[in-house]
């Protein structure tokens, strides 16, 4: 394609090698104070992360248990039993706690 980004992207490797090796050995001048502070701000943001990661799975969870009862609900008033729903959220929430 005429994008630029893309030619960026597809390209210009000797250059991102450069800029690669170049990163690496700068590293070696960075004082360990830093790193300290890094360690720190990594683990609150890694905490942050899963927590955040938590809650996602949990409201995941939620709405695909109310989109199931609320389908085997709505096959029971039609009628049917609805046992098809019942039983694959049965079989659903048993794997994943066994996995």
């Amino acid at each position: 394609t005429g994008d630029a980004r893309a030619k960026l992207q597809d390209g210009w490797f000797p250059l991102k090698l450069l800029f690669l090796v170049g990163v690496t050995a700068a590293a070696f001048w960075i004082p360990n104070s830093f790193f300290v502070v890094y360690g720190w701000t990594a683990v609150f943001g890694a905490g942050a992360f899963i927590i955040i990661q938590l809650l996602l799975l949990i409201e995941f969870a939620y709405t695909w248990n109310e989109t199931w009862v609320r389908n085997m609900e709505d096959e029971q008033t039609e009628g049917h039993n609805g046992k098809k729903w019942f039983w694959g959220l049965l079989v659903a929430t048993f794997i994943m706690i066994a996995g």
